[in-house]
């Protein structure tokens, strides 16, 4: 984990997304880049759907792209700004928010009580009616 902490930015693989790895990037509060293909089989997506799910609408909007020109244009953007942006007390800033938002959206413990018992609870609802 300590690796993390001497990157700027992580790359996601196309198109077997990571998931370990992304989750692992998140925790540290190093953004991710990744691409989203509509349609695509999850495996391609797991990426977008863990940044979408836990990061602030700007950074999905910066980290998520929409097809392979997209992707290596905002990788490159991101590196021209490396000297002023991933450096700045700014983006340690946002780097600690990133981590404890990852964090809080992750907790199993909600996760489990808000969404995924009331999901269940659902479900075994619609069978007893059909």
């Amino acid at each position: 984990m300590d690796y993390f902490n001497s990157i700027d930015f992580a790359l996601d693989t196309y198109p077997y997304s990571g998931t370990a790895t992304t989750c692992a990037a998140l925790y540290m509060g190093v953004p991710v880049f990744t691409i989203y293909a509509a349609g695509a089989r999850h495996v391609s997506n797991v990426s977008a759907s863990l940044i979408r799910n836990t990061a602030s609408q700007e950074e999905q909007t910066r980290c998520i792209c929409s097809n392979e020109d997209d992707y290596l244009k905002r990788i490159d953007d991101a590196a021209q700004a490396l000297p002023n942006l991933f450096d700045s007390e700014v983006e340690t800033i946002a780097r600690r928010n990133r981590a404890q938002q990852f964090v809080k959206k992750m907790d199993p413990e909600r996760f489990m009580r808000e969404d995924f018992e009331p999901a269940l609870l659902e479900l075994a609802t619609i069978r007893m009616q059909s």
